[in-house]
């Protein structure tokens, strides 16, 4: 867990400086690579720090509440033996309920933020976005049908926005703190009916 907030905090080599090079090359005229990098680079860079900022809190608090919670157990069976001098005693007492009132608050914080669904979401959320940019690049997937990269950019672009508009659709739902609205519907274009379904 320590290994993870670690690896939300620094991220040596970022997701731009990996796919850039290789959008450059590309076999595409000059301004769709500009929208590549408008509307896909920049959007997984802004959920990268999203993520990073989501997974900091929630694994940190998740720590803590675990950690706290062995060293309450352990606070509570030494205030129980007669090692401990009266004074300790009450010093343990107060040090144990602060120790639960922090847990408390944590809990607190990770429920009322929604933290671990979020992290959830955006963790599988980004995985999404990276794999498709990467199946566009090797022209695999759901592109393996397309000779080249200039035959496959605007499904890409356009499977791009869905993917943005559903995720916009899943953060209403989710920090909204009510159950999640019913799926959205996607198909060939992006427009949305009078039902507030996506068609």
């Amino acid at each position: 867990m320590v290994k993870n907030c670690l690896n939300c905090l620094f991220s040596f080599v970022s997701f731009r400086q990996k796919i850039e090079p290789i959008i450059d090359k590309l076999d595409l005229e000059p301004n769709e690579k500009k929208i590549i990098m408008e509307r896909y680079v920049r959007e997984v860079v802004l959920f990268e720090k999203k993520h990073k900022q989501i997974s900091f809190f929630y694994l940190i608090f998740s720590f803590y509440i675990t950690i706290g919670g062995v060293l309450i157990s352990s606070l509570l069976i030494l205030e129980k033996t007669s090692l401990i001098p009266v004074v300790g005693a009450t010093i343990l007492t107060w040090i144990t309920w602060t120790i639960s009132l922090l847990i408390s608050v944590a809990n607190k914080c990770i429920d009322r933020f929604n933290l671990d669904k979020k992290y959830i979401l955006n963790t599988r959320d980004l995985e999404i976005f990276k794999s498709e940019g990467w199946q566009y690049i090797g022209l695999g997937g759901r592109y393996r049908r397309y000779a080249t990269h200039k035959e496959a950019f605007k499904p890409f672009i356009n499977k791009i926005e869905h993917l943005k508009i559903k995720n916009a659709f899943q953060n209403i739902d989710y920090t909204s703190g009510e159950e999640p609205a019913p799926k959205y519907k996607f198909t060939s274009d992006s427009s949305l009916s009078s039902s507030g379904e996506i068609v």
